[in-house]
């Protein structure tokens, strides 16, 4: 099986234009502040490989239950190959578990809901999410899929003109995840601090890191929050 045969896409065509899609062996992120629907877009993506790409996706949750993930991605379809860990344990002990459940099942693709929750509370600092980051990049490189990692961002910005930046991301103490990651993508909508309300909206996917191809470009897509669905207009 060749790299590109390998390689899983996210589903959504404007951003698959941009990025190509997620290589195996990497490593890539998508990041944005609380609440701006940065897990249920991973359950689309790992949706659409599962269902449009006939991918084996693997989630490790960290944020939320199996059972309320399971509910989610059951508003989309029943049947998929989509297989998720929410065990809460040491990072010791995450990175052999997730070692074993990775060589029985082979997954495609795997997601890490988030990043932070990683580290331990003893090491939240650059050296811990550097520690994170590698374990992460060995991951991808010794089981030759793409790994995407989401992370959150500071709460502390307070107007949506404050867009998220890879300067951002590096204050957070995750100055690592810009080093290593090949793709990094912010995900924002407009009328964040007023907590918007309409029930279908423009979210944005500004692609800020692409190690293969153009970056600071974005990508636009639908978000009906009720349904946990994002898609694109045709």
């Amino acid at each position: 099986m060749t790299s590109d045969d390998r390689r899983v896409m996210s589903g959504f065509p404007s951003l698959d234009k941009i990025t190509g899609g997620f290589r195996p062996g990497t490593v890539n992120v998508i990041a944005g502040r609380p609440g701006t629907g940065k897990t249920t877009f991973a359950l689309n993506v790992a949706y659409n490989a599962a269902t449009k790409y006939n991918k084996r996706v693997f989630i490790i949750s960290l944020a939320e239950s199996k059972e309320d993930l399971q509910s989610r991605i059951a508003q989309f379809s029943s049947k998929d190959s989509i297989y998720i860990d929410d065990k809460i344990e040491t990072y010791e002990e995450k990175t052999v578990s997730c070692r074993k459940v990775i060589e029985e099942i082979h997954p495609d693709l795997i997601i890490i809901d988030y990043l932070q929750l990683l580290v331990p509370c003893e090491e939240f600092h650059e050296r811990g999410i550097a520690k994170v980051t590698g374990f992460l990049m060995r991951l991808a490189a010794d089981y030759e899929v793409p790994v995407i990692a989401l992370s959150q961002l500071n709460r502390g910005l307070e107007h949506d003109s404050d867009m998220a930046t890879l300067r951002g991301l590096e204050e957070g103490k995750c100055a690592p995840v810009v080093q290593d990651a090949a793709v990094i993508v912010f995900l924002w909508w407009e009328g964040y601090v007023s907590h918007r309300e309409d029930p279908v909206f423009d979210v944005h996917l500004d692609v800020a890191k692409n190690r293969f191809g153009d970056r600071d470009l974005t990508a636009t897509v639908k978000w009906e929050r009720a349904k946990f669905k994002f898609y694109e207009e045709e």
